[in-house]
């Protein structure tokens, strides 16, 4: 195991960028060593706007994490006003990402994210350090 920051890697995120499935379980087993959250929001069915998802977030991906040697991760560049996400009180922009519904979004690029953040479903985790 490597640490990247506070971060933990396993052996196969030095290798690719996107996760077996059959690797994903192990990801929820490994806490973070820093301050985190996981939120379950519920998509708004009236949220059609592209960059919300419904939601109420867009997240962007490919992003350099501030102290991990250009390691890349996925940050909420914009809170839409009255949005589901908002109503938490807990999202900001500029808030790293970890996980969407379990899938870790460190070392995805900008259209992974993106590809990631459109899968359907009604319920949403989203996992962000605080």
């Amino acid at each position: 195991m490597l640490y990247c920051g506070h971060i933990a890697l396993l052996p196969w995120q030095f290798f690719t960028n996107t996760p077996c499935t059959v690797c994903l379980p192990q990801i929820k087993l490994i806490p973070y060593v820093f301050p985190h959250t996981r939120l379950k929001l519920q998509r708004d069915p009236k949220d059609t706007s592209v960059s919300g998802n419904g939601l109420g977030i867009r997240v962007v991906g490919g992003k350099e994490i501030p102290g991990c040697h250009g390691e890349i991760g996925a940050y909420i560049a914009k809170v839409t006003p009255g949005g589901v996400a908002e109503q938490t009180g807990k999202v900001v922009e500029g808030m790293q990402v970890l996980e969407l519904n379990g899938v870790p979004l460190m070392g995805k690029t900008y259209e992974e994210v993106q590809c990631i953040m459109g899968q359907p479903s009604t319920e949403t985790e989203l996992c962000v350090r605080l």
